[in-house]
């Protein structure tokens, strides 16, 4: 059937264009979105109140010029949830784009609220064929071109004045800098105290009694005394 020919919309087209973006954002705001205190509306009954009238509509068929009028509804009611959730403002604005998308490709942008309808595209139906004549082209004829002479440059010496001899400089050798040499100071050995030791006195020799002495040198003489008598006699 062509569009054209519609004259109202039914249930068919609430539960594929419209029923599923409010079942989507119920399960939403029930998964624990936390709504702002600047918007007094509570959006999750604004929804399902929306949603439970709206239904009820379609069944009963909607007019082909009161379509648009629903569909104001729903996004004023998408607009409200993205003042009521800031957060997730931007998840909402994308759920909102895809559906006037939906409807703009399905059932046409005219449903649309303008600041809400894509741009327009410029579609060519006809084909144009334009033909570039080629234009005659010019052919310049060559221009005489004056050979110049060579010019002639003379050498002008000019005298040089020898640069003046340079006296070398002397340098002065830097002394090198004699750094403090530190003394070694060597530990003091302390020397253990002496003992003196008193050396042991020499024992003197025992006095020899006489009488021993006389007999050993008796002894021997009296025994070749005594030998040179028996001899004798």
């Amino acid at each position: 059937m062509a569009q054209e020919a519609i004259t109202e919309f039914d249930m068919d087209i609430f539960s594929r264009r419209i029923g599923p973006y409010f079942t989507w954002l119920e399960s939403k705001i029930e998964s624990g979105w936390q709504q702002s205190d600047s918007v007094p509306k509570d959006v999750l009954k604004e929804t399902r109140y929306l949603a439970t009238n709206m239904r009820a509509r379609f069944i009963l068929g909607i007019p082909k010029q009161d379509f648009a009028l629903e569909v104001k509804r729903v996004l004023d009611l998408f607009e409200l949830a993205m003042e009521a959730f800031p957060e997730e403002a931007e998840e909402v604005e994308i759920k909102v784009r895809h559906f006037c998308k939906g409807i703009a490709e399905e059932l046409g942008a005219e449903f649309l609220p303008q600041e809400y309808k894509p741009a327009t595209t410029i579609t060519v139906t006809a084909e144009t064929t334009v033909k570039i004549e080629p234009k005659p082209v010019i052919h310049a004829e060559p221009r005489a071109v004056k050979k110049e002479e060579p010019k002639v440059v003379r050498e002008v010496k000019l005298p040089v004045k020898e640069a003046p001899a340079l006296k070398p400089k002397i340098v002065k050798e830097a002394k090198p800098k004699t750094l403090p040499v530190k003394k070694e100071v060597k530990p003091i050995k302390k020397e253990a105290p002496k003992l003196k030791v008193q050396k042991p006195k020499k024992a003197e020799p025992a006095k020899k009694e006489p009488a021993k002495q006389e007999q050993k040198k008796g002894g021997f003489g009296a025994f070749l005394k005594k030998f040179i008598r028996i001899d004798m006699q």
